[in-house]
């Protein structure tokens, strides 16, 4: 998969959040994407939402990556916020997340065995382990009705 050129990012000038996604990412490789999740997830998680389709799929790549490193580990907040993307675009673009399911399923289980991991306080944080089986069974629900 290539870097999202500017036609690929074509609806990020709809508004202020969409422009904002482009800015921090646009021409952005794979690892230097993955560095900014790094650098603070909290930050540019919310990019994903107002992404276009093509943006969305190579740059969603780069916060799974990221929650499957080592790098992430003690990220509350970060792996808290996937919770909230992926729920976001089941309810507003669900097709979107066919084609990277496997990794997002393999973030929600690693989020779900591993919330100590993330330094995530059940009590202001949630369950992950909840978390993570309503969103597997909302896409189970919505992809394969």
């Amino acid at each position: 998969m290539k870097v999202p050129n500017r036609e690929d990012w074509e609806e990020a000038w709809e508004g202020l959040d969409e422009a904002c996604a482009f800015k921090n990412f646009f021409g952005k490789t794979l690892e230097q994407a993955v560095s900014l999740f790094e650098e603070c997830a909290l930050v540019y998680q919310e990019d994903l939402v107002y992404m276009p389709e093509v943006p969305f799929h190579f740059y969603i790549r780069a916060y799974t990556s990221y929650l499957l490193s080592e790098e992430s580990k003690g990220d509350s907040d970060g792996a808290s916020c996937f919770f909230g993307v992926i729920e976001l675009k089941l309810a507003s673009n669900p097709r979107w997340l066919i084609e990277s399911w496997a990794e997002i399923e393999e973030v929600l289980n690693r989020l779900s065995s591993g919330q100590e991991y993330f330094d995530a306080c059940e009590s202001i944080y949630g369950s992950f382990p909840k978390k993570a089986s309503k969103l597997i069974q909302k896409r189970a629900a919505i992809l394969n009705p």
